[in-house]
């Protein structure tokens, strides 16, 4: 079984493959308030802005740079925004989302509050806040 991953390991994966990937244009990353950079991580919750859905392809292979999978399972019930809810061996959870930027909107309804970790769009910082129940 392998080590919980703690926020920093979590972040860090989670960029670099954002950072490989094109088609991403921004990464959000949920930090409880409990949580600091070097805690270990039981849950998570991570959404790739993206140009284009095509990024959902790779969806499997970027899932198990986080650790063994368990069981995982979809959780899509609207057309832009694609959801994945899983569980690792170590029995960490995570749900991963991948939203268009286009359609980002969408996301007013959820009620986390994420952090931007990269942002591809050199012309703003990318450590701002990123709250989804204010105006996309």
């Amino acid at each position: 079984m392998k080590n919980i991953l703690t926020f920093n390991e979590l972040k860090e994966i989670a960029k670099k493959i954002a950072m490989d990937d094109d088609r991403v244009e921004k990464l959000y990353i949920e930090q409880l308030e409990t949580q600091s950079m070097s805690s270990d991580v039981n849950f998570f919750n991570i959404l790739y802005l993206v140009k284009d859905l095509s990024f959902d392809d790779t969806s499997l292979e970027f899932i198990q740079c986080f650790g063994d999978v368990l069981t995982m399972f979809e959780n899509t019930e609207n057309e832009n925004v694609i959801e994945y809810k899983i569980i690792y061996e170590n029995f960490t959870q995570g749900i991963f989302r991948i939203v268009l930027k286009k359609d980002a909107k969408v996301l007013r309804k959820l009620e986390e509050k994420y952090i931007c970790v990269l942002n591809k769009d050199e012309t703003q910082k990318a450590e701002e806040f990123f709250l989804l129940n204010l105006s996309c």
